[in-house]
């Protein structure tokens, strides 16, 4: 019987990153002893309830120890640095009189 962990990596080396499920990401992101229950009651929360919280309440669900903890938060982190710093155009300047937004 495969483990959700590998269920999960088949999913996003099949489908790809944006037809992946929350909970299978989250699968890969705990690792190989992610369990399906914590996995969807973290994807339960939804998106922006799970992106809000910390680490300490992260790890308040079973089988989120430390180290899924920070992934998970790390990961979250990085979406927000990608938010934060995302170009809305890019912009060519060919000549001195062009005036940038």
């Amino acid at each position: 019987m495969k483990r959700h962990y590998d269920i999960a990596q088949e999913e996003l080396s099949f489908y790809g990153n944006d037809s992946t499920s929350l909970q299978n990401i989250l699968a890969i992101l705990i690792g190989p002893k992610a369990d399906p229950t914590v996995t969807g009651q973290l994807a339960s929360l939804g998106v922006y309830r799970l992106a809000d919280l910390n680490m300490e309440e992260l790890k308040r669900f079973n089988g989120v120890g430390d180290i899924a903890a920070k992934r998970i938060a790390s990961a979250f982190g990085l979406a927000n640095h990608i938010r934060k710093y995302k170009k809305e155009e890019d912009y060519i300047i060919r000549s001195p009189d062009v005036t940038v937004k």
